[in-house]
């Protein structure tokens, strides 16, 4: 007799309504089975109904959701069977089924954490709903649940808040909550999205070591298809609502029979292929950089207790290096490693403490950019310019597109050619001139990033500080986004300095990598060398992280993360 599942999906339906009234189908017709003690990944782009099915299955859907028809049985077939689509959200059955049946690890801890309560409360919290112990076993229950997910000196670590705590901590605490009530399922949202590659890892070997000894059946849910071939035993691929295959990872992943999932599979497969078709641009003009760089330091003032002298932190540590025009140099490390900062450093977003930073523009000026005066760096903002990592927040909600884009030209230059130059940049970026009247929030995240691409290249910059921007983005958007920048990079004669944490998008863009760590530049070399054969101990451990969309190439062994 075949082992029955322990939750099954069928044909659910979850409309939202919209500000005007209108009716919009997030999930439309979804049907799957959960085995107990599997894996299973959820696997599709922003919009496709994959959180939405989570939340459908825990009741956890915001006010303007309605499941329109469809059932999500827990234990089907068995005495204990839940509907869990019919249970009013606020119901005691439905708080009781929460955390003791289903759990959920979200995406973001810090949005999901409360920041006036210690972990230890919220955790204790969890217990107790759960479980009618005292509140000094909770504690002590709330403690071993913190050293089950690695988190050192728990009896510290219990009594700090969320903003104590670094990315990865929060991480870790978010998966000992949701442990709390020792659940049969947990959903796991895109939980290592916003982490850099090593705790991606080290979080991911975490979820699996613990599935593994509570045998536990886990939903996880993600965009990441190289995360998804680590950790799944079957797939769902979902796009617009709709499943569009289920099958074995291998199956899947090996041979898709679906068109989107072929689609996926390979955006992604091109991202690790190098693409750098400026590379000989590049070597012509090795021996004339834009920017040179020498012993930088960037520093910052730490508050301490009262009566007590502020510490000092050392983001960037005497970093020396050379960008060469009309290259794309990859500058990578952890959450921080000082990346952002030495990028904001160079173009005086942020002063730094010393060293010297010297740019080259083509008109044959050398510029003392640690030198000079605000007055002074004015005139040379229009030829350094930044891309932001989250289109959404670096564009004003107020402003039309025109206005975002045709900002810094006024700022900068003037109104004199702004028609054209706005005419000319929309073009090469690829905005419809119907978006120009329209405000931030119309428009997707690629779409948003390419306002924010047109933005910053409208001054006709010639080196371009790209901060981690196209790492909020899905596979098929972020591969289409890659594609554009090389383009223009191309056509205008561009020099990346580009920061990121995306192993696959240093593979396909860069010419050289530069590796940072705690603010000091470990290693530098062509991509090439760097990628292909290491030197430092650090980068090696970066790269062994990095999860491969190929289920033959598991990061686990038994439980042990193969990263050193």
């Amino acid at each position: 007799m075949s082992t029955p599942p322990i939750l099954s999906v069928r044909d659910l339906r979850v409309s939202f309504t919209g500000q005007k009234g209108q009716r919009i189908v997030a999930v439309d017709g979804v049907s799957f089975d959960l085995m107990p003690g599997e894996i299973l990944g959820i696997v599709g782009e922003s919009g496709s109904g994959k959180s939405v099915t989570g939340q459908a299955i825990m009741r956890l859907l915001p006010k303007n959701a309605t499941v329109e028809h469809g059932q999500t049985l827990l234990y089907p077939g068995t005495q204990n069977e839940i509907d869990t689509s019919t249970l009013p959200p606020a119901s005691r059955q439905a708080t009781s089924l929460r955390g003791k049946a289903v759990s959920v690890v979200f995406q973001e801890p810090m949005a999901a954490l409360s920041p006036v309560h210690t972990i230890g409360s919220q955790i204790i919290e969890a217990i107790r709903i759960h479980r009618k112990v005292s509140q000094r076993k909770a504690r002590k229950i709330a403690i071993d649940l913190l050293t089950q997910v690695r988190i050192n000196e728990p009896e510290r670590r219990i009594d700090q808040y969320s903003f104590e705590l670094s990315g990865g901590m929060r991480q870790r605490a978010m998966i000992a909550i949701a442990l709390a009530g020792d659940p049969d399922i947990l959903i796991a949202d895109e939980p290592t999205t916003a982490l850099d590659v090593t705790t991606q890892a080290h979080i991911l070997q975490l979820l699996k070591e613990i599935q593994s000894e509570r045998h536990m059946a886990v939903i996880f849910v993600s965009h990441d298809l190289g995360v998804i071939a680590q950790l799944a035993d079957r797939v769902v691929s979902m796009y617009q609502g709709k499943v569009m295959e289920t099958g074995t990872v291998k199956q899947v992943f090996e041979a898709p029979t679906n068109s989107y999932t072929q689609t996926l599979l390979a955006a992604v497969k091109g991202l690790d292929t190098p693409v750098r078709v400026h590379t000989e641009n590049a070597v012509e003009h090795a021996n004339d950089p834009i920017l040179r760089v020498r012993n930088l330091h960037t520093e910052f003032t730490i508050p301490t207790g009262f009566m007590q002298k502020p510490k000092m932190f050392k983001a960037v540590n005497g970093v020396s290096l050379d960008i060469a025009r009309g290259e794309t140099l990859a500058l990578v490390g952890e959450s921080g490693s000082g990346k952002t900062t030495f990028g904001r450093s160079i173009l005086r977003a942020i002063n730094p403490t010393k060293g010297e930073i010297t740019f080259h523009p083509s008109n044959g000026d050398t510029f003392d950019v640690t030198q000079a005066s605000r007055a002074e760096m004015l005139p040379y903002r229009r030829w350094m310019q930044m891309i932001f990592q989250d289109p959404f927040a670096s564009l004003s909600p107020r402003m039309t597109v025109r206005n975002i884009i045709a900002e810094p030209y006024r700022a900068m230059i003037g109104e004199d050619g702004l028609e054209e130059a706005l005419k000319e940049i929309t073009e090469r970026c690829r905005i419809n001139p119907e978006w120009l009247s329209r405000y931030p929030h119309a428009f997707s995240g690629g779409q948003r990033q390419r306002i924010g691409i047109a933005r910053a290249l409208i001054t006709r910059p010639e080196l371009v500080v790209c901060d981690e921007a196209v790492s909020a983005l899905d596979v098929t958007i972020q591969a289409d986004v890659l594609e554009l920048l090389m383009d223009l990079q191309q056509d205008l004669g561009l020099t990346y300095l580009f920061i990121t944490h995306d192993m696959s998008v240093v593979r396909h863009i860069s010419d050289r990598v530069a590796v940072l760590l705690k603010g000091e530049l470990v290693e530098i070399g062509s991509a090439d060398a760097v990628l292909n054969a290491p030197q430092n101990d650090y980068t090696k451990r970066l790269l062994a992280a990095v999860p491969h969309a190929d289920p033959e190439q598991r990061m686990f062994d038994k439980g042990r993360l193969a990263i050193g």
